[in-house]
């Protein structure tokens, strides 16, 4: 960081690093937490897949209806 932008290309570090880091697998952990746990919520609800359909029918209806519900 200490090196001027312009000259990382021909720093040998820099290249190592690059390569590297193009390398990673990028994980958004957070949000695959989130999708399990509202998952799991859903197979608790019912298995009836009638139910299921209901229950988002009712949801997305209600959230029509109620747009502002936050108190911020």
């Amino acid at each position: 960081m200490s090196k001027d932008p312009e000259a990382w290309e021909a720093d040998a570090s820099y290249q190592k690093l690059h390569e590297r880091v193009k390398m990673l697998r990028v994980v958004n952990d957070s949000a695959e937490r989130g999708i399990a746990l509202i998952e799991k919520y859903n197979q608790s609800l019912t298995k009836d897949e009638e139910q299921k359909q209901f229950l988002l029918r009712f949801v997305q209806s209600h959230r029509q209806q109620f747009r502002s519900s936050s108190k911020g």
